[in-house]
């Protein structure tokens, strides 16, 4: 049980922490908070959980809102979350990937298996039949458009656009539809997540590079070099973006027009007044915080809403938590409260990006 409760705490609280961590990479994709949107990077809100109950090797759908189970150990291979009701299983032994719909656990909506896969979000994802090229698709798994064959790989979509990369290494943005909106050209490309706005880089990685912020057009808003700001934060939340500067003896915040600014969150004082170990804003007043080796969420007034006793937590919506302890999850609400009598061990949260979200080439 030891060590059931162990891997289940690293597994929960590496997410937590991925969460809020910040690397400039090559479509590197993660979500971290917003005081508007909380640390949900989708528009729409997912409605149902994929967890793993106690004792079973296969997935089941968990309706978020009361609880309920929708489909019971009906799912083999490794799930995607759910998202927009769809979700997709990867057979590793045959390295195919088929889509389903919560409705019908069965039967995949697809003819003939992928060879890659996305999630969906905006009714698309980006998926590829084998040795053929990347292709969007819409929920009834139709082609909406073919990739042009020099696209090796492409992410799902956030706020329309999603970040494909060529057989140079160079990164561009397509819409929903397929069309080209950013040819691939940059070195570095992130999300447009919470904002219209997005941090891309336009030469090679070092002190001397040259970053943009690009509207969802393409259209530069500013450039900065390395020199001047290093970025802290990928993306665009509440019209700032985090930097330090190059000097590392200031914290700042640019907006749209480059101009530098303050943090449009800021951690209330009854907060900051106690030696948390690690603060995290989710939604709205309210805040996931650690003390010692123990999770919860209070207000903005410091007020316990969800017990500072759980050994994880993560967010799904503003009102539904996965809490873990002694081995167990469940879900509660965001007073504590729990939402169905579900015990599982293990979960596809759909507020992460998980490293199969980009659709390969193959």
């Amino acid at each position: 049980m030891n060590d059931i409760k162990a891997q289940i705490q690293s597994l929960i609280m590496k997410r937590f922490f991925y969460i809020c961590t910040f690397f400039v990479a090559l479509v590197a994709l993660c979500s971290c908070g917003s005081k508007d949107k909380g640390i949900y990077p989708f528009k729409e809100e997912a409605r149902y959980l994929m967890v793993k109950l106690q004792g079973s090797d296969r997935w089941s759908i968990v309706n978020i809102e009361n609880g309920d189970i929708v489909a019971k150990d009906a799912i083999d291979g490794d799930p995607s979350a759910v998202h927009e009701d769809m979700f997709y299983v990867h057979d590793s032994v045959t390295s195919s990937y088929n889509y389903y719909n919560v409705e019908n656990c069965s039967k995949p909506v697809n003819g003939k298996p992928y060879s890659a896969a996305t999630v969906f979000n905006g009714g698309c994802a980006i998926a590829c039949m084998p040795g053929e090229a990347l292709q969007v698709i819409d929920k009834d798994c139709n082609t909406v458009k073919q990739l042009p064959p020099d696209i090796i790989q492409a992410t799902l979509f956030f706020n329309e656009r999603a970040i494909i990369e060529n057989d140079k290494g160079l990164y561009g943005f397509i819409d929903t539809k397929g069309d080209m909106v950013i040819s691939p050209r940059l070195r570095v490309a992130n999300h447009f997540v919470f904002d219209d706005a997005a941090l891309v880089a336009e030469a090679a990685g070092s002190s001397a590079s040259t970053f943009a912020v690009i509207n969802k057009n393409g259209d530069k808003l500013f450039s900065f070099g390395g020199d001047k700001y290093i970025p802290v934060g990928r993306f665009y939340e509440n019209g700032t973006l985090k930097v330090m500067a190059a000097n590392g003896q200031a914290m700042l915040y640019l907006d749209k027009n480059g101009k530098e600014t303050t943090d449009t969150v800021e951690m209330p004082k009854k907060i900051k007044e106690i030696n948390y170990r690690d603060v995290k804003h989710v939604e709205k007043d309210r805040y996931m915080v650690i003390k010692g080796d123990r999770m919860g969420l209070v207000d903005d007034n410091n007020n316990t809403l969800i017990a500072i006793d759980y050994d994880a937590i993560i967010n799904l919506t503003p009102s539904r938590f996965v809490v873990a302890k002694d081995g167990v999850m469940m879900i509660v609400d965001e007073k504590g409260n729990r939402v169905g009598d579900v015990s599982f061990v293990d979960f596809k949260s759909y507020n992460r990006i998980d490293q199969g979200d980009i659709a390969k080439r193959k």
